[in-house]
């Protein structure tokens, strides 16, 4: 059996409730969770520079953002290869010849399952956002040209693994992958032209109404077939970069749309709600609340989404935590009302303030979860 790469570092997770967070933020965010949100921020969360003068959220007025979030879409071939390994290797079933577009011979399947056993030692209990040690490898492949095939030579990758990637590549290049790239282009096709459609709207809304820009520099998104997480994309800030699995059922159509802003959102424009958030349960503590800044981001990016798509496409369309039923069964149901009361009319019509709506959230919060 081969030693680990990096120590182990379970994070708990169920389905839906812990989606990518940026690790600069995460940090922020579990020490929160952690200490019963005894955060200490150096100051009050403030708006960025850029919207401090936006004081109204006017979630009617389609107003083109000062400068446009843009996409920098790749579909990389070691990365799929890096996330399929880490995939299968959450089964419990080897691969089979069958399992493909076309048969594996002997030797190819040897090598994918030599690579499954490999990764499921390796990183079976450890998450691809939260373990330094798989970020640490995310990066090194960022350094390849989507079409290299040969993983050793690349900085920073460990040689083991790139040994076992380097002899799954024949048998994955051949009867895997042209399937998986096949779905990462029909992705982007998809995104970008929804994005070039409703995505100038959808930037600004959330920008006023998160107080914060996104990203002025490209924002790398890498489209695998699966991530090897069951929250599905995952995205951190340091550096900025988004993984999105274009093999979800649940991320399809105009969901698409929701979440790429999604992910988008999660590279520093949650900061100054998650830190508001923080001030305000410090003052007014309730049960189960260090992660409802996620409940409202679920709400606000689904919400822009939802009037943009009606607004300026003339189409319905049903959010994902409602599609998913997340506000249940991440147990936000509770806050469901505290949010259509408080942060809703924020969201609509500027009022109150932002800090002020983040507060009568929280003080409108109930004191005690009600049981299931």
């Amino acid at each position: 059996m081969p030693k680990t790469l990096a120590d182990d570092r379970l994070r708990p997770a169920r389905a839906g409730l812990c989606r990518a967070r940026p690790p600069r933020l995460a940090a922020l965010m579990l020490a929160a969770a952690l200490a019963g949100l005894g955060l200490k921020p150096a100051a009050a969360a403030a708006p960025s520079p850029d919207m401090a003068s936006s004081a109204k959220p006017a979630a009617s007025a389609t107003v083109a953002p000062a400068q446009r979030l843009r996409f920098d879409y790749h579909s990389s071939f070691l990365m799929n290869l890096h996330h399929f390994l880490l995939d299968v290797s959450r089964r419990k079933t080897a691969l089979t010849a069958d399992q493909a577009e076309c048969r594996l011979d002997e030797a190819e399947l040897h090598a994918l399952n030599q690579a499954r056993a490999f990764y499921s030692a390796q990183f079976e209990r450890r998450h691809p956002l939260f373990d330094e040690g798989l970020s640490a490898i995310k990066q090194a492949l960022r350094q390849a040209e989507d079409g290299r095939r040969q993983a050793q030579g690349l900085k920073g990758l460990p040689e083991a693994l790139a040994q076992q990637l380097d002899a799954a590549a024949p048998g994955y290049g051949r009867c895997i992958w042209p399937a998986h790239e096949a779905s990462n282009r029909r992705w982007i096709e998809q995104a970008q032209a929804l994005d070039a459609r409703f995505g100038a709207a959808v930037q600004a809304r959330l920008e006023r109404q998160l107080t914060q820009t996104f990203t002025r520099q490209p924002l790398r998104t890498d489209l695998v077939w699966a991530t090897g997480s069951r929250e599905g994309a995952y995205s951190s800030d340091e550096p900025e970069h988004v993984v999105m699995p274009s093999g979800r059922s649940d991320y399809q159509g105009d969901a698409a749309l929701e979440m790429l802003y999604h992910e988008a959102s999660h590279v520093g424009v949650m900061r100054p709600l998650f830190l508001s958030m923080a001030e305000a349960l410090k003052t007014t503590p309730r049960p189960n609340a260090q992660q409802l800044w996620h409940a409202l981001q679920f709400y606000t990016v689904g919400l822009a989404v939802q009037e943009v798509l009606r607004q300026d496409g003339g189409r319905a369309y049903t959010s994902y935590a409602e599609r998913a039923d997340l506000y249940r069964l991440a147990r936000w149901h509770h806050a469901l009302p505290a949010i259509q009361a408080h942060w809703l009319p924020w969201l609509r019509e500027g009022r109150p303030a932002f800090a002020d709506a983040v507060d009568a959230l929280v003080r409108a919060l109930p004191q005690q979860v009600p049981a299931d």
